[in-house]
């Protein structure tokens, strides 16, 4: 017979060890299943990648057991920063909230963020009031090159609609001052 809470720290896996007795294995499973008072950031989904200049998403969900009638700030820090902050009031006892918040991305390179939440008096775990997460954010704005025979209004339309989004960098030429080599560009429009 074995009496475990199913957690083992040193050793070989039970379940594999006793795969070579000739008797058979028991187990009794203990443990506490008293819920216990806890602030929890039980989630947080992001794009792995982000475009400078351009606000990107973060959905943070979160959880209180037993903290009916506390309040939880939420804050999202860059290098000590604060970026975003929020205060909820916790109105029931299994409390579960999720919070959409949009960054901007200022510096490229991977950068590193920290969601956090304020700890409360008497939390069972303040470890799990804290993640933090990875956004690689490229400057890699796609170059557009428009080369025309004779200027048109048709060219400052396209070029400003094209430039709308941030993500495209639009030069144009006239066909015969163009002189500069074609690789630079990823699209070509004549």
């Amino acid at each position: 017979m074995l009496a475990s809470d199913g957690i083992y720290n040193k050793g070989s896996n039970p379940l594999y060890a006793s795969s070579g007795l000739k008797a058979p294995v028991y187990t009794i499973a203990l443990g506490d299943t008293v819920v216990k008072k806890d602030l929890i950031i039980n989630r947080v989904a992001h794009n792995r990648l982000a475009y400078l200049g351009n606000d990107f998403p973060l959905e943070i969900w979160i959880d209180a057991k037993r903290c009916k009638g506390n309040s939880a700030k939420l804050t999202v820090l860059k290098n000590g920063q604060t970026l975003y902050s929020k205060s909820m009031v916790i109105d029931n006892s299994s409390f579960t909230h999720r919070e959409a918040v949009l960054i901007e991305a200022r510096q490229t390179g991977i950068q590193k963020y920290t969601i956090k939440l304020a700890e409360l008096d008497d939390e069972v775990s303040y470890e799990n009031n804290v993640q933090h997460i990875y956004i690689d954010v490229l400057d890699d704005r796609q170059k557009i090159l428009i080369v025309a025979n004779c200027p048109h209004p048709d060219i400052a339309a396209l070029k400003n609609s094209i430039e709308a989004n941030n993500n495209y960098e639009v030069e144009v030429f006239l066909a015969d001052e163009f002189d500069k080599p074609l690789k630079k560009y990823n699209l070509v429009v004549l």
